[in-house]
């Protein structure tokens, strides 16, 4: 595989993703605003971990097929991802640990969704 290849382009541009946006919240859990303990954190960061190797496992195979027949993989992805939040959800609730947990995750979420979204369109572009 050289490095134009679309699977190197994606694993690249979605770890950037995601280490920027967890540099980002660990900054930010660090500050007054946010009121995390650490295993919270760490809970956080391994659901952001899970979501990216889902998106991982499910997208290598695809980017290699016809950008055309990409539709139902990304369609798989983020009921996927979806799924593993709210499976983090109802995890949380029924160990009644506080709802800021889920907060913080779902804005994870919905930003990594929106990156990964971008970044595919723009790999889809570019083929």
């Amino acid at each position: 595989m050289n490095l134009k290849s679309p699977e190197i382009k994606y694993f690249l541009n979605s770890a950037l993703l995601i280490t920027i946006l967890l540099f980002c919240y660990f900054l930010l859990c660090w500050s007054a605003l946010f009121n995390l303990k650490f295993k919270e954190f760490f809970v956080v960061y391994l659901v952001s971990f899970s979501l990216t190797a889902s998106s991982w496992l499910i997208m290598f195979p695809a980017l290699k097929k016809n950008p055309k027949d990409i539709v139902l993989p990304i369609l798989s992805l983020t009921t996927t991802q979806m799924l593993l939040f709210l499976a983090f959800t109802v995890a949380v609730l029924y160990t009644q640990k506080p709802m800021d947990l889920v907060f913080h995750a779902l804005v994870i979420f919905l930003i990594y969704l929106i990156g990964q979204t971008s970044i595919l369109v723009n790999l889809l572009k570019s083929n």
